[in-house]
């Protein structure tokens, strides 16, 4: 059983226990109608709730059709882009988006920008963010 089912028996059985200690309380707010109401209303609530969670009735999302299978990927030519390609732009060697350097040929995939040191992508010729020129 789920706690969050768990959890809402208890509230439930709490709310319950609730309405009946006010019922039989003796105080003077529970004597009138509005206050036993008020007491009847809470431990309906409580009721249902208990209910709720115990028979563990819930509303379920309606199936949805399988997700549409998207075509198999094309082998893209290799790029001479350092970071956005899928090649190595010395050896065109397969190399990740996120590598910094190539794993095969070591060349950098990322330089850095003189004046304000900031990694770019090495076929950049102005940095994007001081708008140094790199070539």
């Amino acid at each position: 059983m789920k706690p969050a089912r768990v959890i809402g028996i208890l509230f439930g059985l709490g709310m319950m226990g609730l309405a009946v200690g006010a019922y039989f309380s003796g105080e003077p707010a529970s004597r009138t109608d509005q206050g036993r109401i008020v007491t009847v209303v809470f431990g309906l609530m409580g009721l249902l709730m208990f209910v709720n969670n115990l028979t563990g009735k819930t509303k379920t999302a309606a199936p949805t059709a399988p997700p549409a299978v998207a075509p198999p990927p094309t082998a893209a030519a290799p790029t001479p882009f350092g970071n956005t390609g899928t090649a190595c732009p010395s050896c065109h060697r397969p190399v990740s988006a996120d590598h910094r350097f190539c794993p095969t040929c070591g060349t950098p995939l990322q330089a850095r920008c003189p004046a304000c040191g900031r990694e770019v992508q090495s076929e950049y010729n102005v940095c994007p963010y001081c708008a140094t020129r790199l070539k």
